[in-house]
């Protein structure tokens, strides 16, 4: 069948539609409905604290993860309690930098948390996540350090959090953003003029103006204070 359409209530071996969805074709499907995300979101400054997935290193060879939730590769990921990761050993004369990871594993199939191993090295480089369709999609979590010699590691916070969606106005957009939630962007789209469309950012304080969106305009720099020598 070269068209292939799916969920539908009934399947139309004719037209290629079906009501039966694989998981290879869910995540084909729900990977695109948003970006990988831990579920919380930011609407004005964090704690560590009260955050998802807080992280702490227990000694050289765990590190601990606490409970949260995430979207991960098309997948619902939920941690309902504090888990334990092992850190593989590192006894060269080098650093060593891992990844943890929540990893969607479509062999299994499941979404686990794991520690991607990085390599070695002088200078260390962190291991990129993995994000294949089908097979091993990971969303990070934190970059982990690890010490030549057996040295304590290091956890860095690499997890991306959700956040407000933007929003537009067609006027009254500077009052408007400030009814907004914290960390919103929202679009003056200037429904009475078109050379004045502007990004807002709804800041701790107040709506910050983040960027002009308009047609570009001529800039013609001015010297003052200065005196000629002509």
């Amino acid at each position: 069948m070269a068209e292939i359409s799916y969920p539908f209530n009934a399947a139309n071996p004719d037209s290629g539609a079906t009501n039966i969805v694989s998981e290879t074709q869910w995540q084909a499907m729900a990977k695109i409905w948003g970006g990988d995300r831990i579920d919380h979101r930011l609407t004005g400054q964090a704690t560590a604290a009260v955050l998802p997935f807080g992280g702490r290193v227990v000694n050289v060879n765990t590190v601990e993860v606490k409970p949260g939730k995430a979207w991960v590769g098309g997948f619902y990921y939920e941690l309902t309690e504090t888990k334990t990761l092992p850190v593989a050993a590192n006894t060269a004369n080098t650093g060593r930098i891992d990844l943890v990871v929540i990893r969607a594993d479509m062999s299994k199939p499941s979404v686990n948390l794991a520690i991607r191993k990085g390599v070695n090295g002088s200078t260390p480089v962190e291991p990129a996540a993995v994000r294949q369709a089908g097979g091993i999609w990971e969303m990070p979590l934190y970059s982990l350090s690890v010490p030549a010699n057996g040295g304590l590691p290091v956890l860095q916070s690499r997890g991306g959090y959700d956040m407000p969606p933007p929003v537009g106005f067609p006027w009254y957009a500077l009052e408007s953003a400030a009814a907004l939630p914290k960390n919103t962007f929202s679009y003056d789209l200037d429904s009475n003029g078109p050379e004045e469309i502007t990004e807002l950012f709804n800041y701790s304080d107040k709506p910050r103006t983040a960027r002009q969106l308009g047609p570009t305009r001529k800039y013609v720099p001015n010297l003052v204070n200065v005196t000629s020598t002509q």
